[in-house]
């Protein structure tokens, strides 16, 4: 993202927030259908677009995004990048892990890429997903596919696993997905994992224990932005020795 943009969105964060540094109270000042029209990656809001940063700081910006649509908020500059991105990875399969609403498979199906999501029956931290008027696109694209955790396992390798929020104090849905594969000698050289890092709001110290241990930490992803008071980004890694 250039400096020219970063400034736009910094002064636009300091419009809505006052002199002390806190948020000014106040529902989303359009309905979240009008702005994020739909989960179609050229429609989505540039992010330095007054209204997503708006969602991004209103105080009830982002109850109103998980419950209809997810965790984590995304922008058409976070798209492109993430397609420039997973492109330069060699990335054509992916999988997301504990996929939720379904909203991120739907957008990298959409971006050119191939692959869908698993929503965990031990999981169901989204809410009012089928009221959304969002999942209808979901639920059409077929992108997702309802299991257990302990038979998290494809049969062909993907290029990219990926996975948003992984739960607080847990992480085993994603370990137990690749120690799946990697018995069946599937291998796959990359992991995206969206959330705060270690110590934050994010998975477990086991979990980040294990990670450091089989995957090198790569980049992030420039264009993606937080909720207000939210410290989380999309994050890269990649397998070690792959």
């Amino acid at each position: 993202m250039d400096e020219e943009k970063i400034a736009r969105i910094q002064a636009l964060y300091l419009k809505e927030i006052n002199k002390n540094g806190v948020l000014r109270p106040g529902p989303l000042r359009k309905p979240l259908e009008k702005i994020i029209p739909s989960l179609n990656p050229e429609r989505l809001p540039r992010a330095d677009d007054p209204d997503f940063i708006h969602l991004l700081c209103a105080s009830g910006g982002r109850d109103s995004h998980l419950r209809q649509i997810g965790y984590a908020a995304v922008n058409r500059d976070f798209c492109e990048t993430l397609r420039k991105d997973f492109e330069s990875f060699g990335v054509r399969r992916f999988v997301e892990i504990d996929a939720g609403s379904g909203y991120l498979t739907l957008l990298l199906n959409r971006l050119g890429f191939a692959g869908y999501g698993y929503t965990l029956k031990e999981h169901n931290r989204v809410f009012e997903i089928e009221e959304s008027p969002y999942y209808k696109d979901v639920k059409k694209s077929g992108c997702l596919i309802d299991r257990d955790i302990t038979t998290l396992v494809c049969e062909t390798a993907p290029d990219l696993v990926l996975a948003s929020w992984v739960p607080y104090c847990g992480g085993e849905e994603v370990v137990t997905f690749f120690e799946n594969q990697w018995q069946r000698g599937i291998e796959t050289p990359y992991f995206v994992l969206i959330g705060e890092e270690r110590g934050g709001a994010t998975a477990s110290d086991e979990f980040f224990d294990w990670l450091e241990a089989h995957f090198d930490y790569i980049g992030y992803n420039e264009s993606y932005l937080s909720f207000f008071g939210i410290r989380d980004n999309c994050l890269y890694y990649r397998k070690k020795g792959s």
